[in-house]
């Protein structure tokens, strides 16, 4: 699960990591994924379309396989004041990597709650996504429906995110601030499809660079999602 630091500042750029970290997990090799790993997701495949709506505004895709373990995310947003953004974030296993491929720069992250549910095997097939966010101290407390799809609907009451899940999979995501609402939903899902390599793999040109991406990005006037910084 993916995603979380802006929201007017901070509180939107936390929206987006934290959905990186919660959609993802995500295989972070190109080898086969192996029968006996855990699955994040409970579908092995796919490919879903989100439009962003509210204080910002965009398209981002989610490509996934290794059941959720591995994952690409192609963002393009908006503001008014920030302008466009395209940004990659790619998961892999419990690492996350967001990519500014237009500037060639970097920035990556350990889940360490991830980390140690794969290493202990916490959690079966079926409820690792929900072992990882109960420990994120999410709270369950409705059902929805998405794409004709039902979902459990998941609340972080600080900073204030809800998480609409199927098949572990986020399906809409809504962050509130006091820069305003910001929603991001499915519009399209395809199952179990064939992906290639080339949508997992870093580019040589990235440098990873220790500083907060986001505030570079900022700085440029170029704002990214998924700079949302979430508590641990």
């Amino acid at each position: 699960l993916i995603v979380l630091k802006h929201l007017e500042g901070n509180d939107m750029v936390r929206m987006w990591t934290f959905l990186i970290f919660l959609t993802a997990a995500a295989a972070g090799s190109s080898r086969l994924f192996a029968a006996d790993e855990p699955h994040f997701y409970q579908m092995e495949s796919g490919i879903v379309e989100f439009t962003v709506t509210g204080a910002q505004t965009g398209k981002e895709t989610l490509y996934f396989d290794q059941w959720g373990l591995r994952q690409a995310r192609h963002t393009r947003s908006e503001t008014p004041t920030r302008g466009v953004s395209n940004i990659v974030t790619l998961t892999l296993r419990d690492w996350t990597y967001i990519i500014d491929p237009e500037k060639n720069l970097g920035q990556k992250e350990q889940d360490q709650v991830l980390k140690d549910l794969l290493e202990n095997d916490a959690g079966s097939d079926a409820d690792l996504a929900v072992s990882w966010l109960m420990r994120k101290g999410w709270e369950k407390i409705e059902e929805g429906v998405i794409l004709e799809r039902p979902c459990t609907v998941w609340q972080l009451k600080d900073p204030g995110i809800k998480l609409w899940i199927w098949k572990g999979i986020p399906l809409r995501i809504q962050a509130s601030s006091e820069g305003g609402d910001i929603v991001m939903t499915a519009v399209k899902i395809e199952e179990n499809v064939a992906l290639p390599e080339n949508i997992f793999i870093i580019p040589d040109t990235i440098r990873f660079i220790n500083a907060d991406i986001n505030k570079i990005l900022l700085s440029q006037s170029r704002y990214s999602p998924h700079a949302i910084t979430v508590p641990k």
